[in-house]
Protein backbone atom coordinates (compact mmCIF):
# COMPACT_ATOMS: atom_id res chain seq x y z
CA UNK A 1 0.00 0.00 0.00
CA UNK A 2 2.51 2.11 1.08
CA UNK A 3 4.65 1.93 -2.57
CA UNK A 4 1.11 2.62 -4.33
CA UNK A 5 0.63 5.73 -2.29
CA UNK A 6 4.14 6.72 -2.73
CA UNK A 7 4.21 6.02 -6.59
CA UNK A 8 0.69 6.49 -7.44
CA UNK A 9 -0.07 2.95 -8.89
CA UNK A 10 1.41 -0.49 -8.85
CA UNK A 11 3.05 -1.77 -11.75
CA UNK A 12 4.74 -4.81 -13.17
CA UNK A 13 7.62 -3.52 -11.31
CA UNK A 14 6.23 -3.17 -8.32
CA UNK A 15 8.03 -4.47 -5.04
CA UNK A 16 11.69 -3.67 -6.55
CA UNK A 17 14.69 -3.15 -4.59
CA UNK A 18 14.37 0.19 -5.32
CA UNK A 19 11.38 0.73 -3.74
CA UNK A 20 11.20 -1.82 -0.84
CA UNK A 21 14.62 -0.16 0.10
CA UNK A 22 13.47 3.57 -0.56
CA UNK A 23 13.08 5.27 2.95
CA UNK A 24 10.17 7.04 2.43
CA UNK A 25 8.60 3.90 1.20
CA UNK A 26 9.49 2.50 3.97
CA UNK A 27 8.57 5.50 6.34
CA UNK A 28 4.94 5.75 4.40
CA UNK A 29 4.91 1.91 5.33
CA UNK A 30 4.87 2.09 9.20
CA UNK A 31 2.05 4.33 8.75
CA UNK A 32 0.09 2.00 7.00
CA UNK A 33 -2.43 -0.75 8.98
CA UNK A 34 -4.62 -3.11 7.20
CA UNK A 35 -7.89 -4.74 8.60
CA UNK A 36 -9.96 -7.15 7.20
CA UNK A 37 -13.91 -6.58 7.47
CA UNK A 38 -15.92 -9.77 7.85
CA UNK A 39 -18.65 -7.81 6.05
CA UNK A 40 -16.78 -7.62 2.81
CA UNK A 41 -17.75 -10.88 0.36
CA UNK A 42 -15.64 -13.34 0.79
CA UNK A 43 -13.76 -15.23 -2.35
CA UNK A 44 -14.59 -14.66 -5.34
CA UNK A 45 -15.43 -11.25 -5.19
CA UNK A 46 -12.26 -8.80 -4.72
CA UNK A 47 -14.66 -5.78 -2.86
CA UNK A 48 -11.76 -2.82 -1.25
CA UNK A 49 -11.56 -0.09 0.70
CA UNK A 50 -8.70 2.64 1.49
CA UNK A 51 -9.08 5.25 4.11
CA UNK A 52 -6.03 7.68 4.59
CA UNK A 53 -6.14 10.36 7.51
CA UNK A 54 -4.25 13.57 6.72
CA UNK A 55 -2.54 15.09 8.61
CA UNK A 56 -4.72 18.15 9.35
CA UNK A 57 -6.94 15.39 10.83
CA UNK A 58 -9.36 15.16 7.06
CA UNK A 59 -10.24 11.89 5.86
CA UNK A 60 -10.37 10.12 2.08
CA UNK A 61 -12.21 7.03 1.72
CA UNK A 62 -12.98 5.09 -1.07
CA UNK A 63 -14.46 1.26 -1.64
CA UNK A 64 -14.14 -0.60 -4.52
CA UNK A 65 -17.36 -2.84 -4.78
CA UNK A 66 -15.33 -5.00 -7.64
CA UNK A 67 -12.21 -5.24 -8.51
CA UNK A 68 -10.69 -3.29 -11.31
CA UNK A 69 -10.74 -5.32 -14.43
CA UNK A 70 -13.41 -7.69 -13.40
CA UNK A 71 -16.66 -8.23 -15.67
CA UNK A 72 -18.34 -5.94 -13.55
CA UNK A 73 -15.79 -3.03 -13.16
CA UNK A 74 -14.19 -3.56 -16.21
CA UNK A 75 -11.00 -1.73 -17.27
CA UNK A 76 -11.18 1.04 -20.59
CA UNK A 77 -9.73 0.08 -23.83
CA UNK A 78 -6.94 2.69 -23.00
CA UNK A 79 -6.51 1.18 -19.59
CA UNK A 80 -5.72 -2.10 -21.27
CA UNK A 81 -3.74 -0.85 -23.44
CA UNK A 82 -1.34 0.53 -20.73
CA UNK A 83 -1.26 -2.37 -19.11
CA UNK A 84 -0.33 -4.37 -22.51
CA UNK A 85 2.47 -1.70 -23.20
CA UNK A 86 3.90 -2.12 -19.46
CA UNK A 87 3.76 -5.64 -19.63
CA UNK A 88 5.02 -6.11 -23.00
CA UNK A 89 7.62 -3.40 -22.82
CA UNK A 90 10.73 -4.94 -21.48
CA UNK A 91 10.08 -8.00 -24.82
CA UNK A 92 8.77 -5.84 -27.41
CA UNK A 93 9.24 -2.04 -28.95
CA UNK A 94 6.48 0.05 -29.70
CA UNK A 95 6.08 -1.03 -33.09
CA UNK A 96 5.62 -4.87 -32.35
CA UNK A 97 3.21 -3.94 -29.45
CA UNK A 98 1.11 -1.85 -31.89
CA UNK A 99 1.05 -4.63 -34.05
CA UNK A 100 0.15 -7.41 -31.57
CA UNK A 101 -2.24 -5.61 -30.21
CA UNK A 102 -4.01 -4.21 -33.23
CA UNK A 103 -3.97 -7.99 -34.46
CA UNK A 104 -5.42 -8.99 -31.33
CA UNK A 105 -8.51 -6.72 -31.74
CA UNK A 106 -9.08 -8.71 -35.19
CA UNK A 107 -9.02 -11.65 -33.91
CA UNK A 108 -12.27 -12.93 -35.33
CA UNK A 109 -10.54 -12.28 -38.60
CA UNK A 110 -7.11 -13.72 -38.22
CA UNK A 111 -7.12 -17.33 -40.73
CA UNK A 112 -4.52 -18.83 -38.27
CA UNK A 113 -4.04 -17.55 -34.65
CA UNK A 114 -0.44 -18.38 -34.95
CA UNK A 115 0.10 -15.69 -36.16
CA UNK A 116 -0.08 -13.88 -32.70
CA UNK A 117 2.53 -15.75 -31.74
CA UNK A 118 4.74 -14.95 -34.24
CA UNK A 119 3.92 -11.02 -34.01
CA UNK A 120 4.68 -11.92 -29.66
CA UNK A 121 8.00 -13.03 -30.93
CA UNK A 122 8.57 -10.42 -33.41
CA UNK A 123 10.81 -6.93 -32.35
CA UNK A 124 12.39 -6.10 -29.21
CA UNK A 125 13.16 -3.34 -26.92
Amino acid sequence: MAEALYAGSLGKDAYSDAMRLNPDVLELARKVGYSVDPAFPGPGRFKGAVRVTLKDGRVLEEIEEYNRGSAENPMSEAELRAKFDDNAGSVLDAASRTRLADAVAGLESLDDAGSLVALACAGGS
